[in-house]
């Protein structure tokens, strides 16, 4: 596979993840407007935080994969090498916030547990 056609799925895949996101970040955003407890409130709050770390992580990946497949790129290793290292930071960076944003739904989900024993 070229890189023209693997950045022409790379990019379809995360137009794809970035039009369901979004979707979630629309249906989110009235739902904080509702009544909640202190933990809901926190948990509406984390939850918006993940889905923007993932539409914002997926900015990065899809300008560079759009500009690979329209040839906007020039093909020196300098410019090749710093798209790679963007591309790798933008990824790791959404992987780390997400993986913690996680992390910390749980031990929400773990105090609210412990509250109604």
């Amino acid at each position: 596979m070229d890189v023209h056609t693997a950045a022409y799925f790379l990019a379809a895949i995360r137009i794809v993840s970035a039009i369901f996101i979004g979707m979630v970040l629309v249906t989110q955003i009235p739902l904080l407007r509702a009544p909640h407890d202190a933990l809901g409130r926190i948990t509406q709050y984390i939850l918006l935080a993940i889905a923007l770390v993932i539409f914002l992580g997926n900015l990065i990946p899809v300008a560079v994969d759009l500009a690979t497949v329209l040839g906007d790129i020039e093909r020196s290793s300098q410019v090749l090498n710093t798209i790679g290292i963007g591309y790798a930071f933008s990824n790791a960076v959404t992987s780390v916030l997400s993986a913690v944003l996680i992390w910390l739904m749980y031990k929400v989900i773990a105090i609210s547990n412990a509250k109604s024993r």
